[in-house]
């Protein structure tokens, strides 16, 4: 029995030290930013968006708090943004710049270019639509169409078929995890709980001891007083 309980013990300390080992060795980079208000409140990287864009208007015309700082700190002034795609790309290239711009094709350069990375945070969302005139008689049928391609599954076949296929996840996510060697100053947190572990073994230790030794004296109290009675009858 004890020799299957100390088994168990080096099993679960050699699991715990390398998953230990395995975490503190690795550190993740993360993203540079990953919200609208880290992008307003940081200095390191400018911004912008393609100058008269949905994205730009709501910039310079809303009233919240987040996007008035992102329009101020940068997108107010015209060489952070951009006029065409190759100058996104030729700013993007240079370093240091985060472009704003619409989901779909950011993350189409995403998936096929893994020198650019889309943060996780979305903002304005919006939709397409076909636009025809008041009362049609074609809206029926475009509605009907485009219900059926949904319900057949087309429309997901199709976006599988030409929409690019993401290549860059996997090698990004390598590439995000930079082998760090583990310090004292990473590992404290283990060595604080090894030390509370300790003291407070050390005073359940103290506490049974004085609990042994209390039983003890009034197990020879109690045998002395039983001796002393049994004497005195005796006599």
């Amino acid at each position: 029995m004890v020799a299957c309980w100390w088994f168990f013990v080096i099993l679960v300390a050699a699991t715990y030290t390398g998953n230990l080992i395995a975490v503190l060795a690795v550190s993740k980079t993360g993203y540079p930013v990953q919200s609208l208000r880290e992008l307003a409140e940081q200095s390191t990287y400018k911004y912008g968006t393609t100058a008269g864009a949905a994205i730009y208007n709501l910039m310079g015309k809303s009233t919240v708090d987040v996007y008035q700082k992102l329009w101020q700190r940068s997108l107010q002034h015209d060489e952070n943004n951009v006029k065409s795609w190759s100058e996104v790309i030729k700013k993007l290239e240079k370093g240091n710049y985060i472009y704003l711009g619409e989901t779909t094709l950011l993350n189409t350069v995403s998936y096929t270019d893994c020198r650019f990375i889309v943060a996780k945070e979305t903002f304005f969302p919006s939709s397409f639509a076909f636009v025809v005139p008041e009362n049609s008689p074609y809206l029926p049928a475009f509605n009907n169409i485009i219900n059926n391609l949904l319900e057949t599954g087309l429309i997901e076949r199709w976006r599988a078929q030409y929409y690019p296929r993401d290549v860059c996840s996997s090698i990004r996510e390598s590439e995000m995890s930079v082998p760090d060697p583990a310090t004292v100053k990473a590992t404290l947190g283990a060595f604080v709980l090894i030390f509370v572990g300790i003291v407070l073994a050390m005073l359940v230790l103290v506490f049974e001891v004085k609990f042994n030794l209390i039983s003890i004296l009034k197990f020879i109290l109690s045998y002395l007083k039983r001796k002393l009675i049994n004497w005195y009858i005796k006599l």
